[in-house]
Order: C-alpha cells, then sequence, then structure tokens
C-alpha cells in the first residue's frame, strides 16, 4: 500500500501495519488510520519514531520512547486505555509519546501526561490521557537525550 507521506514523501507501507486509532486524536477527530515509520527495524531501544496519518499526508507527529530516555517514567496506562484497545500486553503494546521542537532545539518537550498507546496485537491506537499533575504536558528532553548520546560514546 502506497502513502503520501510528510516527511517521507510516497512510501510502500504493509497494510499489516495499519493502526484504527477508533477515537481520532486530539485536535485530528477525521484522521483514524496511521503508520509508526522508524529508520530501520524498531527495538527496545530505538529511540525516534513518527506517526503518520494514511489519510492526511500532513498529518505526522515526531514521537520519542521516553521509557528508554526517562527510566523514571513508568506510566501505568492500564485503568486509562478505552476498551476498544484490548488488554495492555508489555509485549504487543507500545508506549510513545508526541515531541515538539522549536525554532531553539535545546527547548523541544515530550508529552509525558497524554503518550500515545498503541497495541500491535489488535492493531488499535489511541492518545492515554493521565488526570492530574504526576507527568507535565512539556516535558523538557534536549539534556536528557544528550546525556545519553555521551554515555553511549
Amino acid at each position: 500500500m502506497k502513502i503520501d507521506t510528510k516527511y517521507f514523501e510516497e512510501m510502500e507501507i504493509d497494510p499489516e501495519k495499519v493502526l484504527d486509532f477508533t477515537d481520532g486524536l486530539p485536535g485530528f477527530p477525521d484522521d483514524k488510520q496511521y503508520v509508526v515509520i522508524t529508520d530501520g527495524e524498531a527495538t527496545d531501544d530505538t529511540l525516534v519514531f513518527w506517526l503518520q496519518s494514511t489519510q492526511n499526508k500532513h498529518v505526522a507527529f515526531l514521537m520519542l520512547n521516553m521509557l528508554a530516555i526517562k527510566p523514571d517514567y513508568q506510566p501505568d496506562v492500564t485503568d486509562i486505555l478505552p476498551e476498544f484497545m484490548g488488554a495492555f500486553d508489555e509485549q504487543s503494546c507500545f508506549i510513545y509519546n508526541i515531541a515538539v521542537i522549536p525554532a531553539i532545539v535545546d527547548k523541544m518537550t515530550v508529552n509525558l501526561r497524554a503518550p500515545i498507546v498503541v497495541n500491535n496485537a489488535t492493531k488499535k491506537g489511541c492518545q492515554a490521557i493521565f488526570n492530574g499533575d504526576e507527568y507535565p504536558i512539556r516535558h523538557l528532553v534536549f539534556n536528557e537525550l544528550q546525556n545519553m548520546q555521551k554515555a553511549g560514546e
């Protein structure tokens, strides 16, 4: 299946990788089909992903794997997932966080309060939104990424 993308032009995707976001995403209620894109094969250590709408090439979100970047980030989404997602299972469910990169890159933030949850077993996705202030909506992440890079050198 071919799709037009915001950052990768036209690309071929496996139709089995298309995810159904039944409720859409806040601000994008009409975009309900997405695919997760990464450079190469994704592993537990992969940090950067894109969530690309298959219906609208202009709708794409940069996502980070904050579970790999910030070890103390341990969101328990099991009680806030909609039923259509299916049971949360660490083998088939993945948690991503939408990032925003402003003109001043060191001010990059991620939304820790509303992670994107994908259940690869059911091919369903949603944005799980926590109530309360345990996790910030705008968590500065640039220094954590730099520290990871230095540790890996």
